[in-house]
């Protein structure tokens, strides 16, 4: 789809890195999702906010009741792995400020399908409060880490995959 601003994201080992523009500005969601629940921080390269998200939490106080946690999970976390931004967008992020300034509230929408008739549409929405994080927050480093594993495993692959070309085209040579 056009309107879709491509995945800018690495995925790796239940950890998801992602970029996203709100309000003209530029902040990366750093989310590790687990059996359990989730937790994600958000930053803009300055400030870090973080919050921890438990099973219990989803289906007390996000889900809607009919719908298995599992499945509220996988479409939340596809909302943090893309930005839309067409006109009826299937996935939508927002981060506001809230008055206490070691506050921030990061609130999603996913729109799931049209009903019936076309005049409704069905949606989910959440709303998380994220904490500040202090100053000795190690937050970049492991978000660094992770950058320079995934660079590390994908020259390994490139290396593997060239070694395997150039025997393949030895092998035409030969024939």
């Amino acid at each position: 789809e056009a309107s879709k601003v491509p995945r800018d994201s690495v995925r790796m080992e239940g950890i998801e890195l992602s970029r996203f523009i709100i309000k003209g500005r530029k902040f990366y969601f750093y989310t590790r999702w687990r059996s359990d629940g989730f937790s994600i921080v958000v930053t803009e390269g300055r400030s870090v906010w973080s919050e921890e998200v438990t099973r219990e939490t989803i289906e007390r106080e996000m889900k809607p009741q009919e719908m298995e946690t599992s499945e509220y999970v996988g479409l939340v976390r596809k909302c943090f792995q893309a930005q839309d931004l067409s006109d009826n967008p299937q996935y939508m992020c927002s981060l506001s400020k809230m008055p206490d300034p070691n506050k921030a509230k990061l609130t999603w929408r996913v729109r799931i399908d049209t009903v019936l008739d076309g005049s409704h549409q069905l949606s989910i929405k959440g709303v998380l409060v994220l904490t500040k994080a202090g100053e000795k927050n190690n937050v970049m480093q492991e978000i660094l880490d992770l950058l320079l594993k995934q660079n590390r495993e994908i020259q390994e692959k490139y290396s593997g995959l060239s070694a395997r070309s150039n025997a393949l085209e030895a092998q035409k040579n030969m024939a």
